[in-house]
């Protein structure tokens, strides 16, 4: 089998597919420029920017020293009541790191009023009972065999230990 060769937009080498990073934004499907000459141009902008956005802060901090502290000092009662509320309406955002896969498998059709309802009653339980609760996708999201779609006819609220226990390997009706 014959590789392709694509042009790098910095060298100006032909170079195969390998040599390329994956972008599927483009057509070709590879980055515009070859890995060393993407890294290296990755860096050097890196550098110049970082610079530049220290010496804009150091600017700032020299006119005003401490503006920020002494504001946040005078505003702790704002500041916690806009935290609380901001956590209270971001809760289906504020997940743990793992669940962007969750985020992505979310159809725009899907009831998210069952879907933080859902949420909301594993930290009831959680908090009642004393026994750590989660929700649980019946078909996970992301399996060898099958890959299911976070709705609310997926989920259900279970103990955490029969939840990490079941894993991405099984569910009702498993063929």
């Amino acid at each position: 089998m014959i590789d392709r060769l694509y042009l790098c937009s910095y060298c100006r080498e032909q170079l195969p597919q390998d040599r390329f990073y994956v972008n599927i934004r483009r057509s070709t499907g590879v980055s515009s420029g070859c890995i060393p000459c993407s890294r290296q141009y990755a860096n050097q902008w890196r550098k110049n920017h970082l610079d530049r956005g220290r010496a804009i802060a150091n600017r700032y901090r020299k006119k005003k020293p401490h503006v920020r502290q002494e504001w946040g000092k005078h505003n702790r009662a704002y500041l916690a009541a806009y935290t609380r509320e901001w956590r209270k309406t971001h809760t289906v955002l504020r997940r743990r790191a793992g669940d962007s896969r969750t985020i992505l498998q979310t159809p725009d059709w899907a009831n998210m009023f069952f879907l933080k309802e859902a949420y909301s009653l594993a930290r009831l339980r959680t908090k009642i009972l004393g026994i750590q609760y989660e929700v649980d996708h019946i078909v996970p999201l992301n399996s060898k065999t099958v890959c299911g779609l976070h709705v609310e006819n997926n989920i259900r609220v279970i103990p955490r230990f029969y939840n990490r226990s079941k894993g991405n390997r099984s569910w009702p009706d498993m063929p």
